[in-house]
C-alpha cells in the first residue's frame, strides 16, 4: 500500500514539474524571429518572414493572423499541409508561401496591420510561442519637394521666408531643411500640420525663417536644400542657391548754376571785359604827377570841346 502511494506521489511530482517547465518556457524552441517590413508601397509586393530553430523538435504547426484572424496554416503532418483562410483585399500568393514566410501581392492600404506568426512544437511539450511584427502601406509623391519664396539676392540683414511643399503622399512625408548640407536649427523652422489633399492623401508643408548674415555664406553664395523622406522607401530633396548682393557706394550728381542762380559762378580763368590795375606798390612821386597832368589835360580838352559845341 505505501509502495502505492509513494508511486502516485512521485508521478504528481513529475507532472507537476513537467506544467511547470511548459508554464516558464523551458523548451527546445529558440531563435524565433519575425520579420516584418517597416513600409511597402502600395501596388508593391510584401514578403513576412518567420524564423525558428526547433533543436531536433517535431514541429506541430505555423500559424499567421492579422490582429487575431488566423488567415495561413501550416501543419506537416496533414494533407495538404497549408491551409488558407481568405482576408477581404489581401491577395496571398500561395506558391510563394511555407513554413517559414507568406507573400502577399499588389498590397493596397487594407494590408497594412499587426501580423503575428505562431510556432507551436509537436508531443510531448506542444510548447507554443507568438512573435509579431506591424506592416505599413504607404503611397509615396510622385513628384520631388518644391521650394518657394525664394529670391536670388540678399542683403545683410534681410530676412529669407521660404517653405518647402511635399504633395499627395500617405502619410505626409518628413521635411528637413539644410544651409550648406547642415541641418536648420528648429528655431528657424515654422511647422505646418499637414492638410488633405487629393484622395485622402495629405500635404506636407515645412516653413525656414532665417536672418541672412555674411557668415552663413561660403564664397558669396548659400546653398538651401530640403530633403523629403518616408521610412526607407522614398528620399528625394530639392536645393536652390542665393548670393549675397553687396551694397553700392553711394553717387553725387554734379549740378550746374543754372539749378542754382543764388549761388555766384566760379570768376573766368582769362577775363577779358575788364582791365583791372592794380595800384603800385612804389612811392614815387614823379610818376604822381605825370599822372595828374594827364588827368588834367583830358579836363581841359573836354571842358573845351563842350564849350565849342554850345556856340
Amino acid at each position: 500500500m505505501t509502495t502505492t502511494m509513494n508511486f502516485f506521489q512521485a508521478f504528481g511530482y513529475f507532472v507537476s514539474f513537467a506544467v511547470l517547465l511548459s508554464y516558464f518556457g523551458v523548451s527546445s524552441l529558440k531563435d524565433i524571429r519575425i520579420s516584418v517590413p517597416v513600409a511597402v508601397q502600395r501596388g508593391e509586393r510584401a514578403i513576412l518572414q518567420c524564423q525558428y530553430d526547433l533543436e531536433g523538435d517535431p514541429l506541430y504547426t505555423v500559424k499567421w493572423y492579422k490582429s487575431e484572424r488566423e488567415f495561413f496554416r501550416y501543419a506537416p503532418k496533414e494533407k495538404p499541409p497549408y491551409k488558407y483562410f481568405k482576408l477581404p483585399e489581401h491577395k496571398l500568393v500561395e506558391k510563394y508561401c511555407n513554413a517559414t514566410q507568406i507573400v502577399f501581392d499588389n498590397v493596397s492600404m487594407a494590408v497594412a496591420g499587426l501580423y503575428s506568426c505562431e510556432i507551436s512544437l509537436d508531443e510531448p511539450s506542444f510548447f507554443t510561442d507568438v512573435r509579431s511584427g506591424v506592416l505599413k502601406v504607404v503611397e509615396v509623391p510622385q513628384s520631388e519637394p518644391l521650394i518657394v519664396g525664394v529670391k536670388k539676392r540678399y542683403r545683410q540683414g534681410d530676412v529669407v521666408k521660404a517653405d518647402c511643399i511635399s504633395r499627395n503622399s500617405w502619410p505626409a512625408v518628413n521635411l528637413t531643411w539644410y544651409l550648406n548640407d547642415r541641418p536648420v536649427h528648429i528655431s528657424h523652422l515654422k511647422i505646418h500640420k499637414p492638410h488633405n489633399s487629393t484622395e485622402g492623401l495629405v500635404s506636407a508643408k515645412l516653413g525656414l525663417r532665417m536672418l541672412i548674415t555674411e557668415q552663413l555664406f561660403s564664397r558669396e553664395r548659400l546653398k538651401i536644400r530640403c530633403v523629403a523622406s518616408m521610412y526607407t522607401v522614398y528620399y528625394r530633396s530639392c536645393e536652390k542657391s542665393i548670393e549675397m548682393e553687396k551694397r553700392r557706394p553711394p553717387t553725387y550728381r554734379t549740378t550746374t548754376t543754372t539749378e542754382f542762380p543764388w549761388i555766384e559762378p566760379p570768376p573766368e580763368k582769362y577775363p577779358h571785359t575788364t582791365l583791372v590795375l592794380a595800384p603800385s606798390t612804389k612811392n614815387d612821386k614823379s610818376s604822381h604827377s605825370s599822372c595828374n597832368r594827364w588827368l588834367l589835360t583830358v579836363l581841359v580838352v573836354k571842358t573845351i570841346v563842350g564849350l565849342y559845341s554850345q556856340r
